[in-house]
């Protein structure tokens, strides 16, 4: 799943990502903003959630000021393993 490509921004929130091959459940690409909150992810061929090439990424909250935090955890993906 390509989320997100050169400067895009997104929130992914409650999302069931599995069986993802080839590749990564969440890609945050080149100078991109993703929030991702309360998401299962699992049984990808790579990582879960990859963040690379300079992007920023809110990873189990979406508000820094929020006291609610919403946590999931990637798991079961062929690179944690």
């Amino acid at each position: 799943m390509q989320v997100q490509q050169r400067a895009a921004r997104s929130t992914l929130y409650g999302n069931c990502i599995t069986l993802g091959r080839p590749g990564s459940g969440i890609n945050v690409g080149q100078h991109s903003f993703a929030a991702i909150t309360s998401n299962t992810i699992e049984d990808n061929a790579d990582v879960g959630i990859i963040v690379h090439e300079a992007p920023s990424a809110r990873i189990g909250f979406i508000d820094v000021a929020a006291r609610d935090i919403h946590r999931r955890l990637a798991l079961k993906n062929a690179a944690a393993e």
